[in-house]
């Protein structure tokens, strides 16, 4: 059973009987330090490690499992492709400057690659989200592998920042659905592409 480092940092601080003590954050902190060595030694790209560190998983045979599916990832050919795609999608929600607080309504979609990258999201980013959820990250990232073909689609056919303010939510929430499996395994902006 792996342990839950935020959870178990945030009893150890509790428990010390000092005011000074380090909150949990920095002991999380720490500790994944102590780990980028070790990964940098096994052959772990920094990026690759910045990547998985920046969405915090609470157990470190989770995080090292994450390293090595993602360095593994980036030998592939489609890797490329799909790097590009979750970072241009993280830019566009960032520039937008809008939260996006619910999901996507398929009935608004007004372009055809709009509905495409809708349903291949709906055909795969369950499953995406599961197997990442499992630990099998790896198989993780192959099924979202798919979704590098709609999404060059959708960034070549579809303003997303457009006039239109209910046309520009419903883009975005679609792309914010679309990030979702892919922050389940790392933070694809912190990877070269």
């Amino acid at each position: 059973m792996a342990i839950d480092l935020p959870a178990w940092f945030a009893q150890a601080a509790a428990l010390q009987p000092t005011p000074e003590r380090p909150s949990p954050e920095e002991l999380y902190r720490f500790t994944v330090e102590r780990l980028r060595a070790e990964a940098l030694q096994d052959g772990i790209p920094p990026e690759v490690f910045q990547a998985v560190a920046a969405v915090a998983p609470p157990a470190l045979p989770d995080f090292w499992r994450r390293l090595q599916a993602l360095a593994a990832f980036l030998r592939e050919p489609e890797a490329k492709v799909l790097i590009l795609a979750g970072k241009r999608i993280r830019n566009i929600l960032r520039k937008s400057g809008e939260e996006v607080l619910r999901e996507p309504e398929p009935e608004r979609f007004a372009e055809p690659a709009e509905r495409a990258l809708w349903e291949e999201l709906r055909a795969i980013g369950e499953r995406a989200e599961r197997a990442a959820a499992s630990g099998a990250y790896r198989e993780a990232l192959g099924v979202l592998a798919r979704l590098a073909g709609p999404l060059e689609r959708f960034f070549t056919e579809v303003l997303v920042l457009c006039e239109d303010a209910a046309l520009r939510r419903n883009r975005l929430a679609l792309l914010s659905a679309a990030e979702r499996p892919f922050r389940a395994i790392a933070d694809f902006v912190e990877l070269p592409g």
